[in-house]
């Protein structure tokens, strides 16, 4: 219930304060005289949200979205709510895939922080600045959060409706994951 909880209360403030700041965004080209800028990261929900304020999809025709600071805000409350929605150890994620799988979970942990270091990896071989976090990320949970401790009743299973709510978070990290969250791009 708590590896549920936090995330969707988490979205409830990210998701209209993201629709408010993006409608005090502005939509072009690179300003004038700026060299490099701060590229944040899609997901699918990211490309929705700003599909229906802007009508479009952007990037795209050298304009993107120049984010107000409100939209960094709850841009970056997304962010937080994708690294809390990773299934591995004391995260949320964690809890929620410990909750469905049991035991299976750190079996299921391991191969997501391999596959971490493996994509950031790959994304720092191949110029992507974003790699750097990945990697960081990844070895920070081998070291520090492989295991989620198991429960004092780890016997019990789930209801239907708590079951439904896992699920609901598996799809919920579908749809925040960003495969590079942010990095510095070259305007010039």
């Amino acid at each position: 219930d708590i590896g549920v909880a936090g995330p969707l209360g988490g979205l409830i403030v990210a998701v209209p304060l993201l629709v408010l700041g993006l409608s005090l965004s502005r939509v072009g080209p690179p300003p004038p005289g700026i060299d490099t800028a701060y590229q944040e990261g899609n997901s699918l929900l990211y490309i929705a949200l700003k599909y229906l304020v802007f009508g479009r999809f952007l990037p795209s025709g050298g304009e993107d979205v120049w984010l107000h600071s409100v939209a960094w805000a709850a841009w970056a409350g997304l962010l937080v709510t994708m690294i809390n929605l990773v299934p591995v150890g004391q995260l949320d994620g964690g809890h929620v895939s410990y909750a469905l799988l049991g035991r299976r979970a750190w079996t299921l942990g391991y191969i997501v922080i391999a596959a971490m270091i493996a994509w950031g990896g790959w994304l720092s071989l191949s110029g992507n600045g974003a790699g750097g976090f990945w990697v960081m990320w990844g070895l920070f949970n081998l070291m520090l959060n492989r295991q989620h401790p198991p429960p004092l009743d780890d016997a019990t299973g789930l209801d239907p409706l708590r079951v439904a709510g896992g699920l609901l978070m598996l799809l919920i990290f579908v749809a925040l994951f960003m495969p590079a969250p942010l990095q510095v791009i070259s305007l010039r």
